[in-house]
């Protein structure tokens, strides 16, 4: 990881579940980053190129800010996932705790980009709010939507849910 950090969650020496976030102060500018697409079929690189990287820039500017700063000024949230038979037991919570905690402490907004109605609305339960939805197209598969959730850095008053 070039600069953040990655969490696991262990239950024994068994990995439970994982998550890979971006420290403030970077931003991995993925379109700009050849490494990344440098395997794409050419169709790919086209879609990448002219569809998903200008749709996501304005996932971010719908929210009613510069891109770049938001997630420059954040915690980003690039990967969390919990192994099947372990959802529902606490191990994803724990995963975002563990930064949200970094993040109140250094008076940070965390965000996440969320691809599923269903943990949008887990985000909500841990103070998340809606900021903006993209939808994103492909001529060959279904499409799928992004949410962008923010969570304000928490100054210590109860949450209401």
């Amino acid at each position: 990881m070039r600069e953040g950090e990655s969490y696991l969650a262990y239950e024994g020496d068994e990995i439970r579940g994982a998550a890979v976030w971006l420290a403030p102060g970077s931003d991995w500018r993925f379109g700009e980053d050849s490494s990344f697409t440098e395997h794409f079929s050419e169709e790919m690189q086209q879609w990448y190129k002219h569809h998903f990287i200008p749709k996501y820039e304005d996932l971010y500017i719908s929210a009613g800010t510069e891109s770049a700063r938001l997630r420059k000024d954040a915690w980003k949230l690039q990967f969390l996932g919990v192994l099947p038979d372990h959802r529902g037991k606490g191990v994803w919570k724990l995963l975002l705790e563990s930064v949200q905690r970094k993040a109140d402490s250094e008076h940070r907004k965390v965000l996440a980009e969320v691809s599923s109605p269903t943990y949008v609305q887990k985000y909500y339960s841990l103070g998340y709010t809606y900021r903006s939805v993209k939808n994103f197209s492909s001529p060959r598969h279904a499409g799928f939507p992004i949410w962008l959730l923010v969570r304000e850095p928490d100054s210590g008053k109860p949450r209401h849910s």
